[in-house]
């Protein structure tokens, strides 16, 4: 168990670095935003086209207005078991607070920047990144910061340029705005979980909440699934329902 706890930490701390990743949620629903299973291949590609998706509808009609600022991951390989291991020292020789990171994003910025620096004094290489870098330069977009070796960067863009992003072979994901989603258990992304995504919830059920992307599909998929079981019913509207309420279930 202990052992487990602290492999968690370690994916919360390198994957939050990747403003994804992390066992810890800000909303008021007490879920994780992303958990072990992603923690593969197959699973990160899945929690990538999640967040993707996130920012195809925050730049939806039905989402938030048009950016000027996105995040974008040209990202390291969590999976990879020396950089878990780099990650776990780091975890142990620094004080993290871990609930602090996903909800301030200024002392997420301050923590990426530290373990951005501990990551290349070890030897990790992001060559993905450099080519990204690369890309950009070819692309003649000057307005561009972050960290080389996480795989972090933040750029001006317009909805049109950020959509692009995301088919870049070299980038993972994009984020709309440049920080970490409030919540990401919010179907009408108000930047909260709520009474009216427990209706939205229930939309969904009756198949009268449909997307044609695949992305923002996988993004609702996640978001509709409140209890964290991988499946999509009625006790997820319930427990939101509760929770909005301030009710314990029994």
């Amino acid at each position: 168990m202990i052992k487990r706890i602290f492999n968690k930490r370690v994916v919360s701390l390198i994957a939050t670095v990747a403003f994804v990743f992390s066992i810890f949620s800000n909303s008021m629903i007490k879920v994780s935003a992303f958990d072990m299973d992603y923690i593969s291949k197959d699973g990160m590609e899945l929690a990538y086209s999640i967040v993707n998706g996130y920012t195809k509808l925050a730049y939806s009609e039905n989402g938030g207005a048009d950016k000027d600022k996105v995040a974008v991951y040209s990202g390291l390989d969590i999976t990879d078991p020396y950089i878990l291991t780099m990650g776990g020292i780091y975890i142990l020789t620094h004080k993290i607070d871990f609930d602090k990171l996903i909800i301030d994003n200024e002392y997420a910025l301050k923590k990426i920047k530290d373990f951005d620096k501990y990551l290349s004094s070890v030897g990790v290489k992001n060559s993905r990144a450099e080519k990204f870098k690369e890309y950009m330069s070819e692309e003649k977009k000057i307005n561009i910061s972050g960290f080389d070796t996480v795989g972090i960067y933040f750029i001006e863009s317009d909805k049109e340029y950020s959509l692009q992003l995301m088919e870049n072979e070299y980038v993972d994901f994009v984020i709309a705005g440049g920080e970490v989603p409030k919540t990401m258990k919010d179907l009408n992304l108000d930047e909260k979980s709520d009474i009216i995504d427990a209706e939205l919830i229930q939309q969904y059920l009756a198949k009268q909440l449909t997307y044609e992307d695949e992305d923002e599909k996988e993004y609702i998929k996640f978001a509709c699934d409140i209890n964290g079981d991988k499946k999509i019913n009625v006790l997820d509207a319930t427990q939101l329902q509760y929770i909005t309420k301030g009710i314990k279930k029994a």
